[in-house]
């Protein structure tokens, strides 16, 4: 059952077949924090309610710090941000889950809250809202540049864009900037949508950000990479630009535009910092992620896998990668050395191969291994 069924059935049936367990005396301005105990479910679910004040943060971590793995409903009109922040670096930590049930509020600092988690869950009919941070002078709210630096540096920290930060804090005060499904796919902020009991996953409908770099990668891989795994760089090329054609139908040329631009820079600074074979690595693993796996066998036939480090490579689509690659790399190094060149270059690569293989099953290992050589042979 997903994390969304496991809410709507404990609220439907009113938490008459749950145990509520690890729930502290609740202060009457403080937020209630509840675990919801599942039976047979390995899952907990937490409920946190009400405003946000200070002190919730340490009776937060009181209710979950013996969590494994948790999923955070949240129905909060907001409250202290310095709170918010300290529960929501705490909830990520333990990659919890975040949720706002269909017409449920989360608005504020409990939207900070929901945004810190890796899986945000919303639904159409939630209502996640932001504003500026403020204080209260003479009754009156007043906005604090302080508070927006503390908000943006912690939200920078989470990997969102600038876009991203500037909706959450823009909305004075007394105004709420809701986040709806399609503005958060359009500032790059990834959503698992709830839609009754189905949950659609980011990778179903990608944000605008997972376009750009989903394009870039395979463009990547076409213009510099290609022959290196054995692919066919026109087939790599073409589904480049049918993700952009994808992205510009979905969010506008403009915007497509201006985040693919900032992107290129990226992709150089990762060419400069990996190296060239680890800058394809990188941009394979993006878009077998999304797409699924490209580069389908390593340099040998793995139904003639005899050991236990073959065995352990056909079995990993990152050692598969790294295989195809150093045979590659490899045969292309072995046909431009001649004489004592040569004789050393077999020598060092048969010694590697008693490294690698030493490693026996262990992927760790064996991607370490790999990515030793492999940064060797691509300088």
């Amino acid at each position: 059952m997903s994390i969304h069924s496991l809410f709507r059935a404990a609220l439907v049936s009113g938490c008459a077949a749950l145990a509520i367990w690890g729930s502290l005396a609740t202060p009457a301005s403080a937020a209630k924090i509840e675990v919801i105990n599942v039976p047979g479910s390995p899952l907990s679910l937490v409920m946190l309610s009400g405003d946000i004040v200070k002190g919730d943060s340490d009776r937060f971590y009181e209710v979950t710090k013996d969590l494994d793995r948790a999923s955070i409903a949240l129905s909060s009109p907001g409250g202290s941000v310095s709170e918010a922040l300290s529960i929501g670096a705490q909830l990520r930590d333990k990659n919890f889950a975040t949720m706002v049930l269909p017409d449920e509020e989360c608005a504020s600092a409990c939207a900070l809250i929901w945004i810190s988690s890796y899986r945000r869950y919303m639904s159409a009919s939630s209502r996640i809202g932001f504003h500026a941070a403020y204080t209260t002078v003479d009754g009156e709210p007043r906005e604090t540049g302080m508070g927006n630096a503390e908000i943006g540096s912690y939200l920078t920290h989470l990997g969102l864009r600038v876009e991203a930060i500037r909706f959450i804090t823009h909305a004075p005060p007394d105004q709420i900037a809701l986040l709806t499904l399609n503005r958060a796919r359009a500032l790059g902020i990834e959503v698992y949508e709830q839609d009754g009991f189905s949950v659609t996953p980011p990778s179903a409908k990608p944000t605008l950000d997972a376009y750009v770099k989903k394009a870039t990668s395979y463009l990547s891989l076409a213009r510099d990479c290609s022959d290196l795994f054995g692919l066919d760089g026109q087939m790599l090329r073409r589904r480049g630009e049918d993700t952009i054609k994808q992205g510009h139908a979905e969010f506008g040329g403009d915007a497509f535009g201006r985040l693919l631009v900032m992107e290129v820079d990226v992709v150089k600074e990762d060419m400069r910092q990996s190296g060239f074979v680890g800058f394809c690595l990188n941009a394979l693993k993006r878009v077998q992620t999304v797409d699924g796996q490209l580069v389908s066998s390593p340099s040998f036939d793995c139904g003639r896998a005899g050991t236990p480090t073959e065995q352990a490579i056909c079995e990993n689509p990152d050692l598969i990668a790294r295989d195809r690659a150093m045979g590659i790399l490899y045969r292309v190094i072995l046909s431009d050395r001649k004489g004592t060149a040569l004789s050393q270059f077999r020598s060092a690569q048969i010694q590697w191969s008693k490294v690698r293989n030493s490693c026996g099953s262990d992927q760790r290992c064996l991607i370490s291994a790999y990515d030793l050589r492999l940064s060797q042979l691509g300088r």
